[in-house]
């Protein structure tokens, strides 16, 4: 199977909000308090789209993963550190299980240190102890915490050194 990791375009916006709602209704389904169908719409994708933010993982040429990859995080305090942070990461469940989130998440590092970042950033819900663990796995370590206003749960914030 070909795989093309790419700059998301216009044309992906609607393929982005279906992979979107589909992964919060599956972790709906396990009784994972983590994303809700109508936390991210359409015309927010679209605009994040716009933003350059979203990029895709196409295979047999369908959106099989995605990720956003920004230069900062309101949900971090600031350092001196210079960081890139994932947002929205999601894989169809299709494709779960393949190694596509490793290559995804390696393709994100290497961008982040392509633009001089020494760190790549993300955060999960502290409640979802199996995704925890899979950033754990993928070389990421857990440096803090961040409390949001409700009806949002803590999440963990994770960090993976760029050498």
């Amino acid at each position: 199977m070909d795989l093309l990791i790419r700059s998301a375009l216009p044309g992906d916006v609607e393929a982005l909000h279906a992979l979107r709602v589909a992964a919060a209704d599956w972790l709906q389904s396990r009784g994972i308090q983590q994303w809700r169908r109508d936390d991210v719409p359409l015309d927010a994708i679209e605009e994040q789209v716009a933003l350059g933010e979203w990029n895709v993982a196409v295979r047999d040429g369908a959106i099989s993963g995605a990720l956003r990859l920004l230069a900062s995080d309101r949900v971090w305090p600031e350092d001196d550190v210079p960081a890139a942070y994932i947002h929205g990461f999601m894989i169809d469940r299709l494709h779960g299980g393949t190694g596509l989130g490793t290559t995804l998440l390696g393709w994100a590092a290497d961008r982040a240190r392509e633009a001089g970042a020494r760190a790549l950033r993300l955060d999960c819900m502290e409640t979802n102890v199996r995704l925890r663990q899979y950033y754990i796995s993928q070389g990421f370590t857990p440096v803090g915490r961040f409390v949001h206003r409700s009806p949002w749960h803590p999440v963990l914030l994770l960090e993976r050194t760029l050498d």
